[in-house]
């Protein structure tokens, strides 16, 4: 975790002292890629720290209902919402809405779980495959299906990735980033909200998170 912290800080810095000591000489087009780092760089920061925050909220068993505010909101838009997030990887996302599917939920949360679901399967995904996001009903739940082409979860490692600081990877050669906190508290604001997160997958074909939430 304190690595996951400390990158994002790095490149913040950096490109700050640059803008400090030579920004009146850049070019535009420099400052604004400068600038462009630094935002991105925090926006991730901020998500680090509030998936700490959240998760130290629920080890503590303070569940995060009470931060919730549930309203009766309409999920397909919600699914195009947060696809938004992704425009450098819209070619690599797939999403035909369908008919509206109204579901009890808090819809800050929804997309805070739907962008953590997303980034997951394009980060575990080969470079060129796609990610394929669906909405149905299943019974008196309205579903989310974000299904990827990566490389799988371990049978016996179905749930546990649902458990704090649980990487799938070796943890002495990750090839990947994260502090394997985001399902941890994906899944328990899904069920803070009445829903559920659930996950299938096949060894070299991939995975399919199914978000529910109460119709």
């Amino acid at each position: 975790v304190s690595h996951e912290l400390r990158t994002p800080i790095t490149p913040i810095k950096g490109y700050a002292d640059l803008l400090r000591r030579r920004g009146d000489g850049l070019p535009a087009q420099k400052r604004t890629k400068a600038l462009d780092v630094i935002a991105d760089r925090a926006a991730h920061l901020s998500r680090l720290v509030e998936d700490l925050l959240l998760a130290s909220r629920i080890s503590g068993d303070q569940e995060p209902v009470r931060s919730l505010v549930i309203s009766e909101t309409e999920l397909t838009a919600l699914v195009t919402r947060a696809i938004e997030d992704f425009s450098a990887d819209a070619d690599r996302l797939r999403y035909t809405s369908g008919p509206p599917v109204r579901v009890d939920c808090d819809p800050t949360r929804v997309i805070q779980v739907l962008t953590n679901l997303v980034a997951n399967a394009l980060k575990y995904s080969p470079g060129t495959s796609v990610v394929r996001l669906g909405v149905t009903v299943r019974g008196d739940r309205g579903c989310v299906e974000v299904r990827d082409q990566g490389r799988g979860i371990p049978a016996d490692e179905l749930e546990q990735v649902f458990e704090k600081f649980h990487r799938v990877e070796d943890p002495m050669v990750m090839s990947t980033s994260g502090t394997g906190l985001g399902l941890y508290v994906a899944r328990h604001l899904a069920r803070g909200m009445g829903g559920d997160l659930t996950v299938d997958s096949v060894l070299g074909q991939g995975s399919v998170f199914t978000l529910h939430l109460p119709l």
